[in-house]
Parts: structure tokens; sequence; C-alpha cells
């Protein structure tokens, strides 16, 4: 249920939480995703390596659960370099304002990695 890199919660979990949550009212959860879609993260492992890679998604893991720390939301790595939340009683404007705080928390570690991987 756990996520051996990170220590986050892994794929199942986010599933089964997921599911549990919307089990009553969906309208009132939501879900946020962040996908490595310009496929920068190919670059880091490139030229950085592995390891650094693999700190990075450390990285991005803290920086998240920096933001998301309320009972109930959930933090998982959903599968190689992509990451999802779930947020019990956040409607979308409350789901993108801590989208935002989780890239402001990482934009803030100012990482050479992270740089990569947000394009700054």
């Amino acid at each position: 249920m756990t996520d051996g890199l990170t220590g986050l919660a892994n794929r199942r979990r986010f599933d089964q939480c997921l599911a549990s949550e919307c089990g009553g009212d969906c309208a009132t959860v939501s879900r946020s995703l962040c996908d490595d879609r310009r496929r920068p993260f190919q670059v880091v492992q490139r030229h950085l390596g592995h390891l650094r890679g693999d700190s990075c998604l450390r990285q991005i893991a803290e920086a998240a659960l920096d933001v998301v720390a309320r009972p109930g939301d959930l933090v998982a790595r959903f599968g190689g370099e992509e990451f999802a939340v779930i947020l019990p009683n956040t409607d979308s404007e409350g789901a993108l304002d801590v989208a935002g705080e989780i890239c402001a928390a990482l934009r803030s570690r100012k990482l050479r990695t992270a740089a990569i991987l947000l394009g700054s």
C-alpha cells in the first residue's frame, strides 16, 4: 500500500481511497494528477542519472506532503513520475489552489532537477 521510493501511498491505496470516498458523494471529492507530459523527467535521468531522478521524485513527494496535510487527504505515487492527490470535501477551485501550492513548494526548493521538470 506504500510506494517504496517516496513513502507515499501507492496506486492500489489511491484506488481504494478513491472508491471509498466516492462511495457516498463523488461531488465533494477532488482528484488532481501531476504528470510529466512533456517528458523532461527522461531528460533528468539521461543527464543526471537515475539516482538524481529518484531524489527528485522524493523531493516532489515531500513538497506535496508539505502542502496536503488535512486528515483524509491523500498524496499517492500514481505510477512512474506521476503523482495524484485526493482531496475530500474540496471543490475544483480548492484543488487548483492546492496544486498551485504544491508547485510553489517545489519551486522554493530550487532543485536543479525540479527546475528541469517544471520547465523553469
